[in-house]
């Protein structure tokens, strides 16, 4: 299961999803939640959300993206296989 790292941003219900899917077994890695990933001047920057692991490398994700209908499913299980990250069906 992949370890969950909550940072001070409100979590939404596209996220609770997100979370929900990351806490199986197939995934090793770290999720981010809207945890700062910069500093500066200006502010800080956060994500929404940022899934780190040594078998897929850097993932981010952006809430306002993360809405998946069905139709979408093969298209991204065949990202998936050409990129080696793992799979969200259960």
């Amino acid at each position: 299961m992949a370890e969950i790292v909550y940072g001070d941003q409100a979590v939404s219900g596209p996220l609770q999803q997100l979370v929900a899917l990351f806490q199986n077994d197939r995934y090793d890695g770290t999720l981010y939640i809207g945890y700062p990933i910069l500093s500066n001047v200006d502010g800080t920057v956060r994500v929404d959300a940022l899934y780190v692991a040594r078998s897929s490398g850097v993932v981010v994700f952006e809430a306002s993206h993360l809405r998946v209908a069905r139709s979408d499913e093969q298209e991204i299980e065949e990202i998936r296989q050409a990129s080696a990250i793992p799979s969200f069906s259960s």
